[in-house]
C-alpha cells in the first residue's frame, strides 16, 4: 500500500478550493500550481491559451523507469458557478461547502492529488516512470483547454484523467461523443395589450421547437436536453427573440448523428411555421472514446487500482472528460474516478478516504 500524507494532500485541496477559479478566470489556480512544482524543482509551462493569462499548465516529471512507457496525467483547473469565495467544511471525515457555493472537489480534487503524488515520488526518491502532467483550463465549456492544447509537447502517447464521479477504483473505458445546440429566434416585438397583431412571438417559436424534440433518455446509449431558455423583455410585450441551448449526446456516432439531424429538423420546422429569423449554431464539442480490456492503458490502469487495493470496475459513462478530446488528438486516453458526489451543486462533497485513495491510484500510475 503507497504511504500518503493525507493531512498535507487534504491542506493543499482546501487551500486550492479557496481560489475563485471559475472557467476563464482560472490563472490564479495555474499560478498557484506552478510555484508549487517550482519548489519541487519542475518547471512549469503555461500555454496561454486561455484568457487573461490562464491556460494549460503543463509539467515534466522525468522517469527513472525506462522499462515504463511515459503516461498522461490530467487534471482541470476551472469550476461552474457558484464558485467563488467557497469556505469548505470537514466534518465527520467529508469536505461540504457552507451551502452558499460548490465545493470545486470537480476537479481540484484531482489537481490536490496530482501535487501530492508528485510531492511522494520526489521527495522520497521511488523509481518511476516519465510523466506529463497537465492541468487543462476550460474543462466545463466543451473541454476548451485541452482542445487548445499542442499535444506535440507531450512525450506520452496514452494518459489519464481524473475526473469521474464514481468511488474510487471504477474506470470509464467509454465516454459519449457530444453536440452542442444553439438556436436564436428573431420574430417581431409589440404592445401585448395594444397591438398583439403586430407582433410575432419568438418564445412561441421556441416552445413549438421544443414540443417537437425528443428529449431526455432516448435509449441506453443516447440522451438529449434542452438546458437553457432565455427571452422576452416584460410580461406586456410579445417577445421579438428567444433562445434556447440544449446538447445531444451518444456512445454510437450513427445514432447521434440521426438525433442531431432530428433535433434540427424540429427547429427549423419550428421557425418556419411561426415565420421567425432563426439563428442556428450545432457543433460537436468533442468525439466518443471506446476502448477494450484489452487496451494496454485500460490494463495500467487496472494494475494501479490494483496496487493500491481496491477491486477495479470498468464503466461506460453518459459524460464527457478531457480524455475525449485527448482521443481525438491521437492519445489513448481513459478517465478514472476520484469519488467526488454531487458535482455542480452547493450539496457537492467528497470524502477525506477518497481523496487519499485518489492520491494513492495518481502515485501508482506514476510509479507503475
Amino acid at each position: 500500500m503507497i504511504d500518503i500524507d493525507i493531512d498535507r494532500a487534504l491542506k493543499t485541496f482546501l487551500d486550492l478550493v479557496q481560489i475563485d477559479s471559475p472557467t476563464y478566470e482560472e490563472r490564479p489556480i495555474i499560478e498557484r500550481i506552478a510555484s508549487e512544482f517550482e519548489t519541487l524543482g519542475l518547471p512549469a509551462f503555461n500555454d496561454c491559451t486561455g484568457r487573461d493569462g490562464a491556460g494549460n499548465l503543463h509539467v515534466r516529471l522525468p522517469g527513472t523507469r525506462p522499462d515504463l512507457a511515459p503516461l498522461l496525467l490530467c487534471a482541470h483547473t476551472d469550476t461552474v458557478e457558484p464558485g467563488r469565495q467557497i469556505r469548505p467544511v470537514v466534518r465527520d471525515g467529508v469536505v461540504r461547502t457552507d451551502g452558499r457555493t460548490i465545493l470545486g472537489a470537480d476537479n481540484k480534487a484531482s489537481v490536490a492529488a496530482l501535487l501530492e503524488a508528485a510531492r511522494t515520488v520526489v521527495r522520497h526518491n521511488l523509481p518511476h516512470r516519465e510523466v506529463d502532467l497537465l492541468f487543462t483550463w476550460g474543462e466545463e465549456r466543451g473541454h476548451a483547454g485541452a482542445a487548445a492544447f499542442d499535444a506535440s509537447r507531450l512525450r506520452a502517447t496514452m494518459g489519464v484523467t481524473l475526473d469521474d464521479t464514481e468511488d474510487p477504483g471504477h474506470i470509464t473505458v467509454a465516454a459519449p461523443a457530444y453536440f452542442s445546440i444553439l438556436a436564436r429566434f428573431i420574430g417581431k416585438a409589440a404592445h401585448a395589450g395594444a397591438a398583439p397583431e403586430q407582433g410575432i412571438s419568438a418564445i412561441v417559436a421556441a416552445a413549438a421547437a421544443v414540443g417537437r424534440m425528443r428529449l431526455g433518455r432516448i435509449d441506453h446509449e443516447t440522451t438529449a436536453n434542452i438546458g437553457l431558455i432565455r427571452g422576452g423583455t416584460a410580461r406586456n410585450a410579445i417577445p421579438g427573440t428567444a433562445e434556447l441551448e440544449g446538447e445531444a449526446r451518444s456512445l454510437d456516432n450513427g445514432k447521434l448523428e440521426r438525433l442531431v439531424a432530428a433535433l434540427r429538423e424540429a427547429i427549423e420546422t419550428a421557425a418556419r411555421d411561426t415565420a421567425t429569423q432563426l439563428e442556428l449554431t450545432i457543433k460537436q464539442e468533442y468525439a466518443a472514446y471506446r476502448w477494450p480490456e484489452s487496451e494496454t492503458i485500460v490494463a495500467e490502469a487496472v494494475a494501479a487500482v490494483r496496487r493500491c487495493g481496491l477491486p477495479p470496475s470498468l464503466r461506460v459513462s453518459g459524460g464527457g472528460s478531457d480524455s475525449n478530446t485527448f482521443n481525438e488528438k491521437g492519445l489513448r486516453c481513459l478517465n478514472v474516478a476520484i469519488g467526488m458526489k454531487e458535482i455542480h451543486t452547493v450539496n457537492e462533497h467528497i470524502a477525506v478516504d477518497d481523496l487519499r485513495k485518489t492520491c494513492q491510484i495518481a502515485t501508482s500510475l506514476i510509479t507503475g
